[in-house]
């Protein structure tokens, strides 16, 4: 978190999800006290998963949007 406040400081992007799961990865390891098998890899896993389809969908799902509404948009204004 206190990345976060000082990267906000000298106006650098954030995000605070990466943050929230390095904080919490942080945490998990002092628990397990520095034992990385203490980690739940297969959420993480599925977290990084995330960060790669979400935005890969985004631009199939506005490549579709974009060629329905230049094909579709026209003829709707003409009728």
């Amino acid at each position: 978190p206190y990345g976060c406040f000082f990267a906000t400081a000298i106006k650098m992007p954030v995000s605070s999800t990466h943050s929230i799961i390095g904080a919490l990865m942080g945490f998990q390891l002092v628990i397990s006290k520095g034992d990385p098998a203490g980690q739940h890899w297969d959420v993480l896993g599925q977290i990084g998963l995330s960060w790669l389809v979400s935005p890969a969908t985004s631009f199939l799902c506005a490549i579709i949007f974009m060629y329905i509404a230049d094909k579709w948009w026209p003829l709707l204004l003409i009728n």
